[in-house]
């Protein structure tokens, strides 16, 4: 049940590559299709850690509100954290550290954070295949 978020992922990194802007209405429904899976699959207290990583995500991303980041970018960190649990911080580490050039070219101009987001959201799929353990997580 990845595949929902997968694509969130990305049609919001298209928008964001070409509007600067992410409506709620493609940033929220893979948040929603996320939790719904997670308590109809899980035990409830396998989907209160998953809730505790989504929550981890957003208190990581908070401060990044005040460097120009927007909401959008806030709940696609949630939902990277619903998805791939405890290296939640790396992949967010991995977003904000490939993002630094960008960051510095545009100087105090906008720029579009979310195909980073997208690119680490990718990147823990891989780790997780690559640990063995992609299928419970893909599921």
């Amino acid at each position: 049940m990845i595949l929902p978020a997968a694509i969130g992922m990305l049609i919001a990194s298209i928008s964001d590559c070409k509007t600067l802007k992410v409506h709620l209405y493609v940033s929220i429904p893979p948040i929603v299709l996320r939790l719904i899976y997670l308590f109809q699959i899980l035990s409830f207290s396998d989907c209160l850690l998953y809730l505790t990583f989504g929550v981890k995500a957003a208190v990581f991303s908070v401060p990044q509100l005040k460097t120009g980041l927007g909401g959008a970018d806030l709940i696609l960190s949630v939902l990277i954290g619903l998805c791939s649990g405890w290296i939640t911080p790396f992949l967010l580490l991995i977003a904000y550290v490939s993002s630094l050039p960008a960051a510095c070219r545009a100087g105090l101009n906008p720029y579009p954070f979310v195909p980073y987001l997208t690119g680490a959201f990718y990147t823990g799929i891989v780790m997780q295949i690559l640990h063995h353990s992609a299928i419970p997580w893909l599921m």
